[in-house]
């Protein structure tokens, strides 16, 4: 962990035995997850940095976790398959969904925490309802593995990104594709747009970063 004022290093966390794969800060800024390769995710105190709880469903590698921006929930996608979603005041899962032939590996939710979108190795998008905890929608469209997603702020779109090397712009609403964006060379390993939702910017396997403009979809900057 590390402290953005001085650029200094605040502490090291090392109850994981494999590698880590995942980390996301709690929207209160008390706790943080992280997700290992070792099947675990450990649940961390942000005022004493010590460990509250070490969850242990899972029984492949812990891919992807994410907190619902309410703070109710907690979300793990694994390469076993299995969606669990985590009650974060007794630590328990209460819900499990399952991805047909699908290692999940990457995972977001909308700004309102009513949406999660995930991301598996079979291709497909799921979208889930998280207030009824039912599915929504499978989108088709990747051609390769699904290996990011990310929802703009302002709820309108939602982005994902392929190991075969593009991005494609979904509409929230009707879950139509609003248009694929073609520049990678490799893998897209990584999505997030700006928070005023102008801006999408994506990092790949092919060493760059690039940043786009949501007005024209145009390639602003490599």
């Amino acid at each position: 962990m590390w402290d953005l004022e001085s650029f200094k290093e605040i502490k090291t966390l090392t109850n994981h035995t494999g590698q880590v794969n995942s980390v996301d800060f709690s929207s209160d800024s008390l706790k943080l997850a992280s997700g290992s390769s070792d099947k675990s995710i450990i649940l961390w105190d942000l005022n004493t940095f010590e460990e509250i709880k070490s969850l242990k469903k899972h029984t492949d590698t812990v891919n992807c976790v994410r907190f619902s921006p309410n703070s109710k929930y907690l979300v793990s996608g694994s390469s076993d398959f299995m969606l669990n979603v985590w009650n974060i005041n007794d630590f328990r899962v209460f819900k499990q969904f399952t991805i047909e032939n699908g290692s999940i590996l990457t995972l977001c939710f909308s700004s309102d925490s009513k949406i999660l979108v995930t991301g598996s190795t079979n291709k497909q998008i799921n979208l889930w309802n998280m207030e009824t905890f039912k599915p929504i929608k499978t989108l088709d469209g990747h051609t390769d593995s699904v290996t990011a997603v990310s929802y703009n702020p302002n709820g309108r779109m939602f982005a994902s990104g392929s190991n075969d090397k593009t991005i494609k712009l979904w509409d929230s609403e009707t879950f139509k594709e609003i248009r694929s964006l073609q520049s990678h060379q490799a893998q897209v390993s990584s999505l997030i747009f700006t928070l005023d939702g102008k801006i999408l910017i994506s990092g790949s396997l092919d060493t760059t970063v690039k940043i786009w403009g949501l007005t024209g979809f145009e390639d602003l900057k490599v």
